[in-house]
């Protein structure tokens, strides 16, 4: 699971106080299933695919939940501690960003998010991005500072941080592997990094980027990590030997996310546009029109692989059926 910071985080204006589900209209294209308003910079699917969660930050910053089935919106609030979120099993999410240190909600229905007793990492420099493993017994955080931290979630180390190490500039996205022990992180200095959880090390950095890299992500598998960037292309990393394969997208990339078996990538951003590419052979499988010209800053696949989710900075959720 993973969280990117978006480029367009600091601009927009003050959210509507209703937000309104929109069927597909007639002109939109057949895989497009429906429309909602919500938020603007980063979005994910629960682990058990059936809510999507979104968030807009920044002045008069949110959180929301909508259905999967049909785009109704189920929960939303402002959590004092901000909108860099992760989000885990059983509606359990990490949170960050207003302030440093990081904090466990649960939501529980509508509005209602239920608050833990423990914040860790005040003593660091504020989250920038967060995310889970996939039994969310670890997780992950970047840091304006530079550092990348991780956090074991539950048993007697509950809270421990471990650190990882840093870049020289703020990290503006970094994502986990299913089984937590590789992690892939990208910032403001054009670099990619992996690193060995288990070991507690950097594996590689990658310096391929020309231009800032806004989001990552990493297989269920940790074989294979993808990284979007402002220089207009999109990277499939071997995560064990730090090869690539090269995307020349076209437009700036701002939401990356991979398909649950790790053989397709969806890459959105500039200009409204979304597209799947085989991760093997580096070709694009479909594009998706959004309809409009608004830039994607994020996307993610559901678990199932069967559907995607992009979150526009128009404020625009869509889900889109994948071929």
């Amino acid at each position: 699971m993973k969280w990117s910071r978006s480029p367009n985080c600091c601009r927009g204006g003050l959210l509507l106080a209703l937000l309104l589900v929109q069927p597909a209209p007639a002109k939109e294209p057949k895989e497009l299933i429906w429309v909602a308003e919500g938020g603007s910079n980063w979005v994910a699917f629960s682990p058990e695919g059936g809510a999507v969660w979104s968030s807009t930050y920044g002045s008069g910053g949110m959180i929301y939940i909508h259905d999967v089935r049909n785009g109704v919106k189920a929960g939303s609030d402002a959590l004092q501690e901000g909108n860099r979120v992760a989000v885990g099993r059983k509606n359990v999410c990490a949170v960050g960003g207003a302030v440093p240190g990081i904090i466990l909600y649960q939501w529980q229905r509508g509005d209602t998010f239920q608050r833990g007793r423990n914040t860790v990492g005040e003593k660091d420099t504020r989250v920038v991005s967060l995310a889970f493993d996939k039994d969310c017994k670890y997780r992950l955080s970047t840091h304006e500072g530079g550092n990348v931290n991780l956090w074991e979630v539950s048993g007697p180390r509950a809270g421990q941080k471990i650190a990882l190490g840093a870049h020289v500039k703020e990290v503006l996205c970094g994502a986990l592997s299913g089984d937590g022990k590789w992690a892939v992180t990208g910032g403001i200095d054009n670099v990619v990094q992996v690193w060995d959880c288990a070991k507690k090390k950097r594996l590689h950095r990658l310096t391929a980027h020309k231009d800032k890299i806004w989001s990552v992500a990493i297989t269920r598998d940790g074989k294979l990590a993808l990284s979007g960037s402002e220089d207009k292309t999109a990277r499939v990393w071997n995560v064990e030997t730090g090869k690539e394969l090269k995307l020349d997208t076209g437009f700036p990339v701002y939401g990356v996310a991979l398909s649950p078996d790790g053989k397709r990538g969806l890459v959105a951003g500039g200009e409204g546009k979304i597209v799947l590419y085989d991760l093997g052979t580096g070709k694009k499988l479909k594009s998706f029109i959004s309809g409009d010209e608004s830039a994607v800053n994020s996307v993610a696949i559901s678990p199932d692989g069967k559907v995607a989710v992009s979150s526009s900075h128009n404020q625009k959720l869509r889900l889109w059926k994948l071929p």
